[in-house]
């Protein structure tokens, strides 16, 4: 099962969803403006990127500058870390689409087709 962290207002957010919908595939939404990320849940996607938190944070985000200057974000603790995006959700960049499999930040159609099931592609490219 998929599972997408959005925030409603994000256009980036709504794409991934329509995507998804338009290629019949099922998936969980976590909106990270009513809901928290779990510390599990955020180790968990920590595991797929290639580039560690860097690749999950929204550093040119207006909150990541405004708490910059309360944390150094360098030196936090992984744990320290998972608590401050939990008060903040908006640290996190969106969207995060992840499949237990693969991760992808962000949206990029082209780089969205790897969530097609791979029985789907092979049926669409033999017709």
């Amino acid at each position: 099962m998929i599972t997408i962290y959005t925030k409603g207002s994000c256009l980036s957010s709504r794409n991934v969803r329509k995507w998804l919908e338009n290629h019949h595939i099922l998936f969980k939404e976590v909106n990270l403006t009513t809901q928290t990320i779990s510390k599990e849940e955020f180790m968990e996607l920590l595991r797929f990127t290639q580039f560690g938190t860097q690749e999950l944070l929204s550093r040119n985000s207006n909150i990541y500058r405004k708490l910059s200057k309360r944390y150094n974000f360098q030196e936090l603790t992984l744990s320290e870390l998972i608590l401050v995006v939990q008060a903040y959700p908006s640290l996190l960049r969106k969207p995060i689409v992840f499949d237990g499999k693969r991760l992808q930040v962000g949206y990029n159609e082209d780089e969205m087709r790897k969530f097609i099931p791979r029985l789907y592609r092979k049926v669409n490219l033999m017709s």
